[in-house]
């Protein structure tokens, strides 16, 4: 064969030519490497921009992040934090490993054009943040959240710009520089997990958050539906009187009158004739006004309540404060 001679004559082993095989594994490693990537610094920078938007509010905002609404924000970064980064570093060791083995894999073409269209995304990411923070330098609206969201930009998409301008230069792995890059990561993302898992708490703290929600959902829903009986049997001239006891109000399931972890009964006390208190026990302190499901009331014709239940969509009219504190809390209430 013609490579076996040239191979005599010159005394160099030629490269074997890849297969398809092996080329459709590299193109599949570099999806998976590149998908992941885009993923966790994602979610990196997002759990960053959270945490410095709840740390420096912005005065002139329409609305802030409170505590209660961390969870909302910081559950699905960390989440796709910790399942994306660990297979972004599994399939890139795994590919640097091939390329020590296969050093004409640094020649290949899927290499060359899945490395390039990452240059250019972060690229693109760079140019962006550059113009952006211009803009509102000419704005005047350069605040110390605005430069350090900034900083949060630059430092990931330079760093992914850095690393993969020098990938695509390089016909050798580099196992220091490997390393390097590997440790900075590591340790932003562990710095990122952690901040995110302190501010947001441990997953049983999050279960009572969410059960304190429950419970005052709960109350809500009794007091519209003794309010509801009140207004109905006015319209229809009757004499209305105040339940003496939580099972006696009409269109309550038996779940809306116990408590979401103890199962055990509101208090519930009458106080005159349209005055009564209604009591809960609360994991955690609230003096922050937060976003309540609206309460729907179906009624019969004859004036009868048949449920009461909370919509899915948060309630945009007035009404009173259910702010509480830790431990039993009581509202006085009137129909």
């Amino acid at each position: 064969m013609l490579s076996a001679a040239v191979e005599k004559a010159v005394g160099l082993e030629i490269p074997a030519r890849g297969s398809a095989q092996e080329y459709a594994r590299d193109a599949y490693l570099y999806l998976v490497s590149f998908v992941t990537l885009a993923l966790w610094s994602y979610s990196l920078g997002n759990i960053f921009y959270t945490m410095i938007h709840f740390w420096i509010p912005d005065p002139t905002a329409t609305w802030t992040i409170s505590i209660r609404m961390l969870p909302q924000f910081l559950a699905w970064p960390i989440a796709m934090l910790i399942v994306a980064f660990p297979i972004f570093m599994f399939v890139n060791v795994t590919l640097q490993r091939d390329l020590t083995q296969r050093p004409e894999g640094f020649s290949t073409g899927v290499r060359k054009w899945l490395t390039y269209i990452a240059l250019v995304g972060a690229m693109g990411t760079l140019v962006f943040d550059a113009v952006s923070f211009l803009e509102s330098y000419l704005l005047g609206t350069l605040t110390t959240r605005f430069i350090l969201d900034a900083l949060v930009l630059l430092v990931i998409a330079g760093g992914i710009f850095s690393y993969y301008l020098v990938a695509v230069r390089s016909t050798l792995v580099a196992p220091r520089r490997e390393q390097a890059y590997a440790l900075v990561s590591t340790v932003a993302v562990i710095a990122a997990l952690a901040v995110g898992f302190i501010a947001m708490g441990s997953p049983n703290h999050q279960r009572e958050i969410s059960a304190d929600g429950r419970r005052i959902t709960n109350l809500r829903e009794i007091e519209h539906a003794i309010r509801a009986k009140a207004k109905s049997d006015k319209a229809l001239k009757r004499p209305y009187v105040l339940p003496s006891r939580l099972s006696e109000i009409e269109g309550l399931a038996p779940g809306q009158m116990l408590d979401p972890i103890s199962r055990v009964p509101y208090e519930y006390q009458r106080i005159g004739a349209s005055r009564y208190r209604l009591c809960a026990t609360f994991y955690a302190n609230n003096n922050k006004p937060t976003s309540l499901p609206a309460i729907t009331v179906m009624k019969a014709r004859d004036g009868r309540i048949l449920r009461v239940t909370a919509d899915a969509y948060p309630d945009s009219t007035p009404g009173r404060s259910w702010n509480h504190g830790t431990g039993k809390d009581c509202f006085l209430l009137s129909v």
